[in-house]
């Protein structure tokens, strides 16, 4: 694999990373996950930021155009997305419990 394609592939997994976050914690999905909520497999995937973030990486390198020179390489790089995905998710998660938490030594 190319720097070109790692450079991609780490913008590819924040992009999944913050698309993930939103649509599984977002409030502006909130009817959506609660439509899908009583399907078994659809709304645990709407709820899940990991489960999520397997398809939407799957997505992103099919249809982004990125290079490889094996299937071996394109398998690899999904599961690159999927762990940088996720530290986004896990950072995003954090900055929203501590600015809860400075809200809340505010309040008191």
């Amino acid at each position: 694999m190319m720097f070109g394609n790692l450079a991609t592939l780490i913008v590819v997994g924040l992009g999944v990373g913050a698309c993930t976050f939103t649509i599984t914690k977002a409030s502006i999905f909130k009817p959506l996950r609660d439509v899908t909520a009583h399907m078994p497999r659809l709304g645990v995937l709407l709820a899940c930021p990991y489960c999520l973030s397997h398809w939407l990486a799957l997505v992103a390198v099919i249809t982004y155009p990125l290079r490889f020179a094996t299937i071996g390489e394109a398998f690899c790089a999904i599961f690159a997305v999927v762990a940088i995905a996720n530290l986004t998710i896990a950072g995003i998660s954090y900055s929203f419990l501590v600015a809860d938490a400075i809200e809340e030594d505010d309040s008191e």
